[in-house]
């Protein structure tokens, strides 16, 4: 797996006060901001989410940043950590569920309480989802970076503070059982076909006419950046919306509904919410 620089368990990525100190343990990448997760809030659904995205922009300028930069040599691995989450406010609702309580106006939340936040759809907790998801992020930046030191971050993970690859020693004998099979798949693996995957997506670029000219598409590239930081946030129970009356049944759910299909909740606030995200 990958690692990070890793603080003390009450620090998150900006020096404040963390809630969430599993997410911040050894071996896993800071947590965000937590202003976000640790203002009470009130409500479940749309109205929580609502209230908890109020005034959270995407940094466009970052984000772009990212999706410009991210093939180039001397744009690092933390530099692309740190846009992706001053960029996207989403990541931050990952923590929701690490909050001892939320807090609800005189009453539970219709019956979820704080370990259903802490805990789920898929049975991990929100903290472990935000690994994923930022583990999804950093594999896609090294997919996109083969010709540099992508092969070699994806296979052995990346060193604490420097996040560099973490390179296995150049002795074999010297090699556990995990590392035989990390330096096995660093071998074997299709590179090509990884490479030619993006190609077909459009997002990298079989040929470049001018010299100049970037080796893939930015938009294309931003587009897969903002689709992976936000995908998995409807996993977090607290935050699944209901189905409002003026929408009618809605994609098999019934009027008054939760949907409790992950996928399907985050599609209906993109297609009747798209403001609050």
């Amino acid at each position: 797996g990958t690692k990070s620089k890793i603080r003390e368990p009450s620090e998150t990525q900006d020096g404040s006060t963390c809630t969430c100190a599993a997410s911040c343990s050894p071996g896993r990448v800071p947590c965000p901001n937590s202003q976000m997760a640790s203002s009470r809030q009130s409500g479940q659904g749309l109205p929580l989410l609502r209230s908890l995205m109020q005034d959270k922009k995407t940094d466009w300028q970052r984000a772009r940043r990212a999706a410009t930069r991210i093939c180039e040599a001397d744009y690092t691995c933390r530099d692309f950590f740190d846009d992706c989450t001053a960029a996207f406010p989403e990541l931050g609702l990952y923590l929701l569920g690490t909050q001892e309580s939320v807090a609800v106006a005189g009453e539970s939340m219709a019956g979820r309480t704080a370990a259903q936040a802490r805990v789920t759809i898929g049975g991990r907790s929100s903290g472990d989802e935000y690994q994923r998801t930022m583990g999804a992020l950093l594999s896609f930046f090294w997919l996109m970076r083969l010709g540099l030191e992508g092969s070699d971050s994806f296979s052995f993970g990346v060193n604490d503070g420097s996040w560099d690859p973490k390179l296995p020693p150049s002795d074999p004998s010297l090699h556990s059982e995990e590392i035989k099979r990390r330096v096995a798949f660093r071998k074997n693996a299709n590179w090509s076909d990884m490479h030619k995957l993006l190609e077909d997506a459009g997002i990298m670029k079989s040929q470049v006419i001018v010299a100049s000219e970037s080796h893939h598409d930015p938009e294309r590239t931003l587009a897969m950046l903002s689709l992976t930081a936000y995908h998995d946030i409807m996993k977090i129970q607290a935050l699944l919306p209901t189905v409002q009356k003026e929408h009618g049944n809605w994609c098999g759910f019934k009027v008054g509904e939760v949907i409790d299909d992950h996928d399907a909740a985050l599609g209906y606030v993109l297609e009747k919410f798209p403001e609050i995200l």
